[in-house]
């Protein structure tokens, strides 16, 4: 059925002035296509609200999917004018769309639970827009702990999540299918979207070395939140 719908995206792209955009297929990876558009300029404002963004830092995209943040975020003060813009993923055909479409930057490939290919305290600014709300608890520690390796001594890393504590959950997500330290939306496919227990991941996260800030989202339809996920942004100790 996607693939039934990529000629009649691509008339709409080019009727629209989006031709830039990716196809269908790849855009849906990464969210609701309503979505796609507007995410980009909204968490580039969060990093500069909440982690100080200039066009001095060093920036890795974090899961950066199809491009969506360097595609949304551009002229000045955008994530591509920046000292250093790298994209990171593991999808290999969203990493080959963004090395063959978008000309600034640089979009690295990467495995999926292991090392992360730069060095330490390479990065001023860290994004994880939905990612760790697609982890499994299987591998968010490893990752946290990379996060923090590559992240710079004075460096602010932004992560979105699920978080469960005492908040009722009054929205589209139930997050019923408990795991160790959270719960899972679907149990026949956990990393659809994965929630963690707030007290456990914080515990974690001092463990690691890390300082941090929540900013709660509305996603649990309880009221206004700045985010529809929840916000967690980290400093080192």
């Amino acid at each position: 059925m996607q693939t039934a719908l990529e000629p009649l995206d691509w008339a709409s792209k080019v009727l629209n002035y989006k031709c830039k955009y990716p196809p269908m297929t790849l855009r849906q990876s990464v969210g609701e296509l309503n979505y796609f558009e507007g995410s980009g300029g909204e968490h580039l404002a969060y990093l500069k609200l909440l982690c100080n963004l200039s066009n001095s830092d060093r920036v890795l995209d974090f899961g950066c999917g199809c491009g969506l943040m360097a595609i949304n975020t551009t002229g000045s003060g955008s994530l591509l004018d920046c000292r250093e813009y790298v994209g990171f993923d593991i999808n290999p055909r969203a990493i080959n769309w963004c090395r063959k479409h978008i000309k600034k930057g640089k979009f690295v490939l990467g495995t999926s639970g292991g090392p992360l290919p730069f060095e330490d305290g390479s990065f001023d600014i860290i994004l994880g827009k939905s990612v760790f709300t697609h982890i499994t608890h299987l591998s968010i520690k490893p990752y946290l702990s990379e996060l923090h390796r590559i992240l710079s001594p004075t460096g602010r890393c932004l992560l979105t999540f699920f978080l469960l504590n005492r908040r009722p959950l009054n929205g589209q997500f139930t997050f019923k299918y408990k795991h160790e330290f959270g719960a899972y939306q679907r149990v026949t496919r956990p990393s659809r979207a994965v929630a963690y227990d707030e007290d456990w991941l914080v515990h974690q996260l001092g463990k690691l070395g890390f300082t941090y800030d929540i900013r709660y989202g509305n996603w649990t339809g309880n009221g206004y939140g700045l985010c529809y996920q929840d916000m967690v942004i980290l400093r080192k100790k």
